[in-house]
Formats: C-alpha cells, structure tokens, sequence
C-alpha cells in the first residue's frame, strides 16, 4: 500500500460476476498453461492414432479396431511357420492388408493341431446356435439352392 500512496486512485470492489476484468487477468497464467497442455493431449491423440469428433459443443475421444481373435490367432501362428516365409504369388497365395495368407481370397489355416481343434470348436459352437435360433432359422432360405426341377439319379449297373 505504501507504494500507492503517491497515486491518486478509487478503489472498488465489485462482488461475483461483475469482477470479470480482474478475474480473467488474475488467470492469464493458468490459461497459457492450459493451451500448453492441450497441445500435449492433441499430440498424445496423434500418436496413438485416436480421433475427435465434436458434437453438440462436446468432444467425443474414440478409437476402435475389432480383429476376432481366432483369426489373429491363425495370421500369428502363420508368422511363425517358416512355410509362409517361402510363398509366391505365383502359387497362388497372397497376403492381405491385414497381413494375412490368403489363397483365392481365404485364409490358410498352418498346420497346427491346436489352432484346427479350435476353429472346429467355434464352427460347432456357431452351428448349435443356429439351430436354435429362431431367425437364423427363417433366414436360412437364402443360402439354400432354388428349387427347380427334380433330376432322376443314375441307376446302378451290374458288372
């Protein structure tokens, strides 16, 4: 106060909101600080390739990447059979986008007792489920040949 003395001035005191000036002035800091900390966050976001999106004054973090695991399983086991390091595209097999062997568009399944035992357990498991499945069920007239007309079978000759 001391300092002041030699200066003539009013002091006022302004309650709540009305003290805006003051206030943000007195948070300057802080706000500097705070834009240093979002360009961190934004640089974080960039690395680990997550997206923003805002809607409605709000901003949504997201990223999401689903792989089932049977066929991750199946692309790492071909990672560590040797056979895969040899193939052409010659042959025949090409490898995807996801990494993947494929031979006319499907994924080769490496010699693996293991991993084959697997996929027969998840195909068994999927066939169950459609028996029970009441809308697998009416749907199911879509994979099933058209009818059409019958044709008589060979008959049998003896020798």
């Amino acid at each position: 106060m001391e300092y002041l003395e030699g200066y003539d001035f009013n002091l006022q005191y302004h309650l709540g909101k009305a003290n805006v000036v003051a206030d943000a002035l007195g948070r300057k800091h802080r706000v500097t600080s705070l834009f240093i900390h979002e360009w961190e966050i934004v640089e974080t976001i960039n690395q680990f390739g997550l997206g923003l999106q805002g809607v409605e004054e709000k901003v949504y973090l997201g990223s999401m990447t689903s792989r089932p695991m049977l066929i991750q399983k199946v692309m790492d086991t071909q990672n560590r059979d040797s056979i895969f390091d040899t193939f052409t595209e010659d042959s025949g097999w090409v490898q995807g986008d996801d990494g993947g062997v494929r031979f006319a568009g499907r994924l080769i399944v490496p010699y693996d007792k293991e991993l084959q035992e697997e996929i027969l357990k998840e195909a068994h498991h999927i066939v169950r489920f459609m028996a029970r499945c009441l809308t697998c069920q009416q749907v199911k007239t879509e994979h099933q040949r058209p009818v059409g007309l019958l044709q008589p079978l060979p008959v049998a000759q003896w020798k």
